[in-house]
């Protein structure tokens, strides 16, 4: 795993009825395969959850309306670069059994102050490369056409 880095402070942004949400200043995260979903800070998490409607304990309808969340990571030259995630990123969709689902937040809360950890949920949208000869990673969205 490489060292984490500094990203930008506004890291996560929701269109949701115009506005957005700073949830990261000064924090540090990491990319990691290992971890199935996003994992923040548990009052981020909390506070994050509640301005989109979900559910403290992560569940959300399945049918709710949810906004794209935009993660905004700074680059090794200080410019921000956006990565979007949509509704059929972030929420995953459980079977309950008897033909039932139920649909849950990518986003989990971890007690950890100011760092985040970001898992397949994220990674399976963007395709990362780890340079660990230059202590960086580097994202680009990946190929959906399944290959």
């Amino acid at each position: 795993m490489l060292p984490p880095k500094h990203v930008s402070p506004e890291v996560f942004k929701t269109a949701r009825n115009k506005s957005s949400m700073s949830l990261c200043k000064g924090c540090t995260a990491i990319a990691d395969s290992g971890t199935s979903l996003i994992a923040g800070p548990s009052g981020i998490i909390g506070k994050f959850h509640e301005k989109l409607g979900i559910g403290q304990d992560g569940f959300v309808e399945c049918e709710a309306e949810l906004p794209d969340v935009n993660v905004v990571l700074e680059n090794e030259h200080g410019v921000d670069r956006t990565f979007t995630l949509t509704k059929k990123d972030y929420i995953l969709r459980l079977d309950a059994g008897k033909g039932t689902e139920r649909c849950v937040s990518g986003f989990m809360r971890m007690d950890m102050e100011d760092f985040w950890i970001f898992g397949d949920v994220f990674m399976r949208k963007f395709y990362s490369v780890f340079d660990y000869g230059n202590a960086r990673v580097g994202f680009a969205t990946a190929n959906s056409d399944g290959c």
